[in-house]
Parts: structure tokens; C-alpha cells; sequence
């Protein structure tokens, strides 16, 4: 899938509750693999290993397979939710 190099750096993820962590996002410019590694997160979050841009919005994945999807918000904050939820998530960029 293709990828916005604007988006890797780390990110504060806010889950539901007061559930807050935070992702690295890279990308790797000779085979433009993407990586993401989370710190501090719970549950589907800590799984998330990498990353891509589909259809206008960043999707966290494991394994390739989509975890949450995220639309751009205001400014830095991206909003979204869990594949087949519908708990709110928020991912601001750092």
C-alpha cells in the first residue's frame, strides 16, 4: 500500500477511558516497508507492527491486517476507531 512519509514519527494514541500511549511510525525508503512500534499500550494496540495510507486515512495493522483506521482531523489530531468498533480513537502527532 502506498505510504505519506509525513506521517512517520511517534504519535499519542488516547483509547477509550483515560487510555493513553504512544506509536512510533517509520518507514524504510530503500523497500518502503513500514514499522510501527508501540510503547506503553494495551490490548489491540500493542499488537500494531506496521502501518499504511489507504483511501485518505492512516490504518494501523498487525501482520498487514487492519487494526484501526484514522481520518485526518484538526491540524495534528487524526481521529478513528477499531475494525468493527465504535469506540473513538485519537492520534496526535508529536
Amino acid at each position: 500500500a502506498p505510504v505519506e512519509p509525513g506521517l512517520a514519527g511517534v504519535w499519542r494514541v488516547r483509547g477509550p477511558g483515560r487510555q493513553s500511549c504512544t506509536i512510533r511510525l517509520s518507514v524504510d525508503p530503500a523497500s518502503a516497508a513500514t514499522r510501527a512500534v508501540p510503547q506503553g499500550c494495551q490490548g489491540s494496540l500493542a499488537l500494531v507492527d506496521g502501518w499504511s495510507f489507504r483511501r485518505g486515512g492512516l490504518v494501523l495493522e498487525r501482520n498487514g491486517k487492519p487494526l484501526a483506521r484514522f481520518i485526518e482531523g484538526r491540524g495534528v489530531t487524526w481521529t478513528g476507531r477499531f475494525e468493527g468498533g465504535r469506540r473513538n480513537l485519537r492520534m496526535v502527532k508529536q
